[in-house]
Order: C-alpha cells, then sequence, then structure tokens
C-alpha cells in the first residue's frame, strides 16, 4: 500500500504550545495544600470529637450492658425462683381443689343435716315450750306443797320442841293471856320476891302433874338445793311422848308436865314484871339432862352477887331459906339442886343449856348449849 502523505492539507507551522507559568502552578499547589489540610484539620477535629463521644457511648453502653447483663441474671434467678413457686403453687392449687371439691361435699351434707336439724329443732322447741310450761306449773304446785310441808313441820316442832315453842307459848301476846291469874296469884302486891313466891304457889297448887300425848313430830327430812330454793325431798314422821301446851291452855285445863309448868309459870312472872312491878328482869329457863336419861325444864332467876334462885313448880323445887324464896351462890345452888333430883332417884344433872327468851316475839338467845354445872355457873356468873 502506497501512502501518501498529503503535506499540502497539513499546516504550514505547528500551533504555539501553551505552558502555565512554574510560580502560577506553585501558589496553586500551595493553595491546595492549604484546602487539603484545612480539610483534613476539620474533618481529623471532627474525627476526634466523634471519636471521644463513641468512646463515651462505648463506655455508657458497656456500663448499660453491664447493668442489664446483672440485671438479666437477677431476673433469670428470680424466673426460676419463680418457676418453682408456680409449680409449687399449682401443685398446691391441686391439693387445695381437691380439698375444696372434698369441702364442697361435705358442706352440702352439712347444709343438708343442718337443715334436717332445723326440722328438729322447730319440734324440740315446740316440745319445750310444752314441757316448760307444764314444768312451771308443776314447780308452783312443788313450791307450794314445799311450803305447806315446811310450816306443817314448824308447826309440829312448834308443839313438839321446847325452843320452837318458845314464839307461840312466850311472846307478848301468850303472856297477856296470863294476866288475870298473876294478878289474883300475887294478890295486889308489887314487891319483886313475896310476888314470885306468891306466882309459884299458884302454879304448884293449881295445876297438876300429868304426863304428855304422844304427838307427831318430824324424826328425819331429807331436802335438796334447786335454783337457790330448798325443796324437801322425804319427811319420816314419828310420834314423841311430848307436847308444849301454851301458858292459856294449861290454865284452862289446870294439868301439865315439867314444860308445861314452867313456861306457865315464866309467863306468869314476865307479866308481872312488864304489866305490874314495871321493872323487867333477866329471867332464864333452863333444859336439863340427867344421868338416869330422863329431861326436864326449869326457870333460872340470875341474881347479882354471882347468885340464882331456882324456880321449879313441876318438881317441887325453889331455892329458899327458912321455907322463904331466897338467892344463893351460883355453883353451890346448881349442886344442891342436882344432888336433890338424884335423891329422888333421877340420876344427877349431867348437862344444861339455858335460854333467855325476849318476850316481845319470843325469839331467845342462848346462854350455853349442853354444859355442866360448872360452865352453867361461870356462864350464868359472866352475864350477871
Amino acid at each position: 500500500m502506497t501512502c501518501k502523505n498529503n503535506i499540502s492539507n497539513l499546516p504550514a507551522t505547528p500551533p504555539p504550545k501553551q505552558t502555565i507559568g512554574r510560580s502560577t502552578f506553585l501558589v496553586t499547589l500551595f493553595v491546595s495544600i492549604l484546602i487539603i489540610g484545612a480539610v483534613f484539620f476539620v474533618m481529623n477535629s471532627q474525627l476526634t470529637q466523634q471519636r471521644a463521644e463513641f468512646n463515651a457511648n462505648y463506655a455508657s453502653l458497656q456500663s448499660s450492658k453491664d447493668v442489664l447483663q446483672s440485671n438479666y441474671i437477677a431476673l433469670n434467678t428470680n424466673y426460676t425462683s419463680l418457676q418453682s413457686n408456680y409449680y409449687t403453687l399449682s401443685s398446691n392449687h391441686a391439693i387445695l381443689q381437691s380439698n375444696y371439691n372434698t369441702t364442697q361435699t361435705q358442706k352440702n351434707a352439712l347444709q343438708s343435716n343442718y337443715d334436717s336439724l332445723g326440722v328438729s329443732y322447730t319440734n324440740l322447741m315446740s316440745d319445750y315450750y310444752f314441757l316448760n310450761g307444764s314444768y312451771v306449773d308443776t314447780l308452783d304446785s312443788y313450791r307450794s306443797l314445799n311450803e305447806s310441808a315446811s310450816l306443817i313441820m314448824n308447826v309440829l316442832n312448834s308443839y313438839t320442841l321446847v325452843t320452837d315453842s318458845f314464839e307461840r307459848t312466850l311472846d307478848d301476846a301468850a303472856i297477856r293471856k296470863t294476866s288475870s291469874e298473876t294478878v289474883a296469884a300475887v294478890g295486889g302486891t308489887t314487891n319483886f320476891w313475896p310476888a314470885m313466891q306468891k306466882i309459884y304457889n299458884y302454879v304448884r297448887t293449881n295445876v297438876d302433874y300429868v304426863h304428855d300425848i304422844e304427838m307427831p313430830y318430824p324424826s328425819l327430812w331429807q331436802w335438796q338445793t334447786f335454783e337457790n330454793e330448798t325443796y324437801f325431798t322425804n319427811i319420816n314422821i314419828s310420834t314423841t311422848q311430848n307436847y308444849i301446851q301454851s301458858p292459856e291452855l294449861t290454865l284452862d285445863i289446870l294439868q301439865g308436865d315439867c314444860d308445861d309448868m314452867a313456861i306457865l309459870n315464866y309467863a306468869m312472872i314476865k307479866y308481872f314484871m312488864i304489866y305490874v312491878s314495871g321493872s323487867e328482869y333477866d329471867l332464864y329457863l333452863a333444859q336439863i339432862s340427867f344421868s338416869g336419861g330422863d329431861a326436864h325444864l326449869a326457870i333460872i332467876l340470875p341474881v347479882t352477887g354471882d347468885r340464882i334462885t331456882i324456880i321449879d313448880p313441876a318438881g317441887n323445887y325453889l331455892t329458899e331459906s327458912y321455907s322463904t324464896i331466897d338467892a344463893q351462890s351460883t355453883l353451890i345452888e346448881l349442886q344442891a339442886y342436882s344432888s336433890y333430883w338424884n335423891s329422888h332417884g333421877y340420876g344427877s344433872i349431867t348437862s344444861m343449856s339455858i335460854y333467855n327468851i325476849t318476850v316481845v316475839d319470843g325469839d331467845y338467845n342462848t346462854i350455853i348449849e349442853d354444859g355442866n354445872l360448872n360452865q352453867v355457873a361461870n356462864a350464868i356468873n359472866n352475864i350477871t
């Protein structure tokens, strides 16, 4: 292939070469370096700041991570514990559910029993009200019967027991019923000692000694306390040859035993003291037991100077000096009185009970109970 240079088409001379000045290049380069340095500085500062912030955030995150890790461990531990508790509670729940079902069954059975008992209770309450009404009526009747039995016992005792008779035989109403006989006996005198002699003589002369009739008396009784009230459950009635008359009855029939004559003599003396002379003194009734087994009732009049006068119309005994009523030393007179009875075959006095009666209402005070002669003498002397 033939190449032909088309020289005619080329420029006649090459174009001039364009060049940049050295100084301009250097300035441009320097400016570029400055710009790049400034940019690098700025970027480096930003990067340093970002790195510091990153480090701070990393440390914070690391701390948060540690906290979260610790919390995770704690939560995991709690979870494990809660899981265990859950299993335990679940097991307990199953047991409780079973117990609940059993309890519910029992409750239903109890409810059924309760309902049945409610019906029975209603029926029982109806029976109770009926029985309670009958009980109250029966108790009232029994209480009335008990009061009647008690009254009968008191009445029987007042006719057979000396001390129980005082309210009936030696109260003010009883002694005032001896008024006409007492006034007639003393014959108008108000002198104490002659009046005592005359009253003794009146009883001794006008009242005949007779033995008592058989009287029923409660020899044994049993009782029971219920609701603070005493109810008799058994009473045995026996008989005794002892009937204590009132002074009025003794004056009407003019006979009686030692109890009746002593009580009459006592009532007449008290009437004289209170309603005739106007001066009342102590006067005792003496219940006496003999070694031979008999019992007796007499009057003892205490006198100042440790002396007494014994007045015993049934025993035909009066403390006297030269056939006139008198007072003697207490113990000596009691011993003489005991010897008197011993000489009549009754034996000596083994014991005496001394009573001082308040004739306003028949109440009495026991001076001594079942004392021997020395004890009785000391008891009387200590009062006078």
